[in-house]
Order: C-alpha cells, then sequence, then structure tokens
C-alpha cells in the first residue's frame, strides 16, 4: 500500500503540474516533484533521496522531450546531496523547506541554462533567463506549502495505518 500511494502521489503530482497550470496565462509551472523530492530526501536521508530522484528523474526523462540523463542526473544530486546534508539543518521547519526549495530551484534552472548553452554552442540572452528563473521560484514558493501540507497528511496517515493498535 506505502509504494501505491507514492506512486499515486506522484502521478497526481505530474498530472497537476503538467495540465492544471496550462489554464492559467503562463508558460511555467512548478515543478511540484522537485518540491516532493526536498520533502522526501529531507526525511529520509541521502541514498534514499538519490534513488527518488533517480526515479524521478527517469520519469521525466521518458516523458518530457528533452536531453536525455538531464533529469536523472540533476535530481540524483539535488536528492543526495539534501539529504546527506539533513542533519545539519532543521529539517522539520517550513523555512528550511522554503529556503532549499528557492535554492534547488535557482541550482536548476542555473545548470538548465549552462546545458543549454553549452548543447546550443552559444551564450543565451540574459535578462529572458533571469525572468524566467525568478518565475520558476516564485511558483515553487507559492505552491510549496501545499505540497508540505499534502506530504504530511499522507505520511502521518501511512504511518498510523502501520502501527499494532490501528487494526482493532
Amino acid at each position: 500500500m506505502n509504494i501505491l500511494a507514492w506512486l499515486l502521489l506522484n502521478l497526481f503530482l505530474f498530472t497537476v503540474q503538467t495540465h492544471w497550470f496550462m489554464a492559467f496565462s503562463t508558460r511555467q509551472s512548478p515543478d511540484l516533484l522537485l518540491l516532493m523530492l526536498i520533502l522526501y530526501s529531507l526525511r529520509q536521508g541521502g541514498r534514499k533521496g538519490a534513488l527518488y530522484g533517480l526515479g524521478i528523474g527517469a520519469f521525466l526523462d521518458i516523458v518530457t522531450f528533452s536531453y536525455f540523463g538531464y533529469h536523472i542526473a540533476t535530481r540524483m544530486f539535488l536528492g543526495a546531496v539534501i539529504g546527506k546534508n539533513r542533519m545539519n539543518m532543521f529539517a522539520d521547519r517550513m523555512p528550511t523547506y522554503l529556503v532549499l526549495t528557492a535554492m534547488a530551484t535557482l541550482l536548476l534552472q542555473v545548470s538548465h541554462g549552462l546545458f543549454l548553452c553549452i548543447a546550443a554552442r552559444r551564450w543565451l540572452p540574459f535578462l529572458p533567463f533571469v525572468g524566467m528563473t525568478l518565475r520558476s521560484i516564485g511558483w515553487n514558493l507559492v505552491c510549496a506549502p501545499v505540497v508540505w501540507v499534502l506530504y504530511h497528511k499522507i505520511q502521518k496517515r501511512l504511518q498510523r495505518r502501520r502501527t499494532y493498535y490501528y487494526h482493532f
């Protein structure tokens, strides 16, 4: 049940990320799977965070039409680094989560921009790139509390179902 619940949650977040935000008049949407990766890595640690990042990255590389391996590498790296350093920070606090969300989004946007510059063999315009990065950080910061609450509700429910006294 645990694996099925996480799979359904990730599919739900991906569906919302790719379809629901298309109704707005913006070309960007929040990266809800990144928000979930940050939460999972903070809770589970480096190894499980890297494996979760591998799974999400492979899914995104298969579904999206981009350079294969980019999402795998970046999501695995973020999952491993955030999970490994989770004891050095207040892991179960909303401000920590929001700061990590902004930093991870900035890191992903800059690495994506540099990757596109290398692939295209030319520099991209700077001001549109900065605007796109700031919009992406803004969207992620707006949706981060919603994903935080959703994650903790599902985590609490699954943990309660695993206890011995739940079945009596």
